[in-house]
């Protein structure tokens, strides 16, 4: 017990040195690794949630509960890698999808992370065949839609630190064990809210990878071991808006002869910063992500209303901002 308290107090000291060294010489570690915007905005998100991952997971390896529900290390770590070569380099988009296929593919196996049922609200268990397609390439498809739709939500400060946080208070919610799990890397991620806000850091790809990454794997994993914890359409619901950003940019890009990850300025919230401030933009979305997940919790059994009414919120935001 105290050794634990002492390697807990040990962590939060390095940790809070970490954020006041990233804090003041961000521009500095910026130049010395390369890894600079063309905005002359340092890209250290990645760098500094990696190491946030591995203190979490040092500390999570000494809890005796929970530790069932620590993502991989090695996972996250190749991961990591791919993303950050990604924001030094800036890599093949299609190069990189295939070589975080081959990755996931990998650790999907190495952690029985497999889909082998899905609960859902209306039409209950839905149990799927013993199919090496079904069992290794639906689980690594619906993580890299998960990574790409999650990426394409950091194109303004603090979005995309905001919907991780968003996403995990609500797995700790179902799960509270979780808050013991992943507590440091949630301080984390809340503490480069002020590093991204304050222009110290952007997040990059590799700072998106590993949030996003670390969510779908821990969702896949509660599914695995904890098949009634969720129902698909509350899972669908929480991840609705990127999702739908996500189709509807594929569908434009398609549609205009571009490739469908061509980036833009099309984006959700590119069209609600052009019509508010970035405070009122981040409340907007917040909104967007946070109210109809919430309200399912209260409100279960208006499920399916809810998923409606926020598709039509937010194709009413793309009709009438979109075009102005």
């Amino acid at each position: 017990m105290i050794e634990n308290l002492n390697l807990n107090f040990f962590i939060y000291s390095i940790s809070t040195l970490l954020f006041l060294i990233f804090f003041k010489y961000s521009e500095l570690i910026g130049n010395k690794t390369g890894l600079i915007d063309k905005n002359k905005v340092p890209v250290l998100g990645g760098i500094y949630l990696f190491i946030g991952f591995i203190l979490n997971y040092i500390v999570s390896f000494n809890e005796l509960v929970g530790y069932d529900l620590v993502v991989d290390v090695y996972f996250i770590s190749a991961v990591f890698l791919i993303a950050l070569l990604d924001d030094k380099l800036d890599l093949n988009a299609y190069l990189r999808i295939i070589l975080l296929s081959i990755i996931i593919i990998f650790f999907v196996y190495k952690n029985d992370l497999f889909i082998y049922s899905i609960n859902s609200k209306y039409f209950g268990f839905f149990y799927f065949p013993n199919n090496i397609i079904i069992k290794f390439l639906f689980p690594t498809f619906c993580i890299i839609v998960l990574l790409n739709a999650f990426n394409f939500t950091d194109g303004i400060n603090c979005l995309a630190s905001l919907i991780g946080i968003s996403w995990l208070f609500y797995l700790i919610i179902k799960m509270p064990i979780i808050y013991e799990v992943y507590l440091v890397f949630l301080l984390f991620i809340i503490s480069f809210l002020i590093l991204n806000y304050s222009n110290k850091s952007y997040l990059g790809d590799s700072g998106n990878y590993i949030i996003s990454t670390l969510v779908g794997a821990l969702i896949l994993n509660l599914n695995s071991k904890y098949p009634f914890i969720f129902f698909i359409e509350e899972i669908f619901l929480l991840l609705l808006v990127p999702g739908l950003d996500l189709i509807r940019l594929f569908y434009v890009r398609i549609k205009n002869g571009n490739s469908p990850l061509k980036g833009d300025l099309n984006h959700l919230h590119h069209i609600l910063i052009n019509k508010f401030s970035l405070k009122k933009t981040l409340f907007i979305y917040m909104l967007m992500i946070n109210v109809p997940i919430y309200s399912y919790y209260l409100f279960s059994n208006l499920l399916l209303y809810i998923i409606i009414i926020k598709i039509i919120v937010y194709m009413l935001i793309i009709r009438n901002f979109a075009k102005n």
